[in-house]
């Protein structure tokens, strides 16, 4: 399975390894810390997203 969309993503990632340099190049991080909560008599997961620009 990994090879068959290796494969399929192949043509697009020498694409982008080819084109040109931009002077911008921006970009978001995105970071969660999952952890868990009883809520309504159970355990649930949750997530605290952090997200930067």
């Amino acid at each position: 399975m990994v090879s068959k969309i290796t494969d399929t993503i192949i043509p697009q990632i020498k694409e982008w390894q080819n084109k040109p340099i931009t002077s911008i190049y921006p970009f978001i991080f995105m970071d969660a810390i999952h952890y868990k909560v009883r809520e309504d008599g159970q355990i649930k997961s949750k997530a605290a997203y952090v997200v930067a620009r």
